[in-house]
């Protein structure tokens, strides 16, 4: 390989790593007071899928809702609910709530 090509290739490698580690650097977030925060995380639920554990789901919320300062946060891209594409699709057919069903309403 050319010294040029292999300059810019390492060029390339270390940006593409300095990118990633920025990537992973903390967000900050900035809060309307100083009380303490807590955070709870909920991770892909998938509120229309039989697996989907409601009895621990309802006693996690129930926590949440009723802890001071204890903040709600949803991880997943997307997953609320089963979402079919590529490979998925099929299991749509052992569905329980058909996309009719499935608008959910607060």
């Amino acid at each position: 390989m050319p010294t040029d090509e292999l300059i810019e290739h390492m060029t390339s490698r270390y940006n593409k790593r300095r990118d990633a580690k920025d990537a992973r650097q903390p967000i900050p977030i900035r809060m309307s007071d100083d009380e303490p925060v807590g955070l709870m995380f909920f991770g892909d639920p998938h509120l229309d899928s039989p697996q989907c554990d409601w009895p621990e789901l309802r006693r996690c919320v129930a926590i949440c809702e009723s802890t001071e300062g204890l903040r709600g946060v949803s991880l997943g891209a997307g997953d609320h609910t089963d979402n079919w594409i590529d490979r998925l699709q099929r299991e749509y057919a052992h569905s329980q709530i058909g996309s009719s069903k499935a608008s959910i309403r607060s």
